[in-house]
């Protein structure tokens, strides 16, 4: 059975985005693993800041790969400040500085 209602979505950089997640490592395959096992949808895209900038509603919960977004159905992940801990957040750890 297909799932077809609202899913993950993945934000990675371009090298990372294979569509069967043959790209991805780590904490990220980890994400797209467990969540594709136990039934979601799961999606990956290549990382557009500009995009995810603007995204507006959106069915889908977002993760992004050392993002800086803020949005109410996204969370920013990357390596945490000691290895082989990630951070999932809002805003992100990495966000811009002002």
């Amino acid at each position: 059975m297909h799932n077809t209602g609202p899913g993950i979505v993945l934000h990675v950089p371009g090298p990372m985005s294979a569509a069967d997640g043959s790209g991805l490592h780590g904490f990220p395959a980890k994400l797209f693993e467990g969540f594709a096992q136990a039934g979601a949808r799961v999606e990956l895209r290549t990382r557009d800041f500009a995009a995810l900038e603007a995204m507006g509603d959106t069915p889908d919960f977002h993760i992004v790969w050392q993002g800086h977004t803020c949005h109410p159905r996204l969370l920013n992940t990357a390596v945490g400040y000691i290895f082989p801990f990630w951070y999932l957040a809002r805003p992100a750890f990495m966000a811009p500085q002002a």
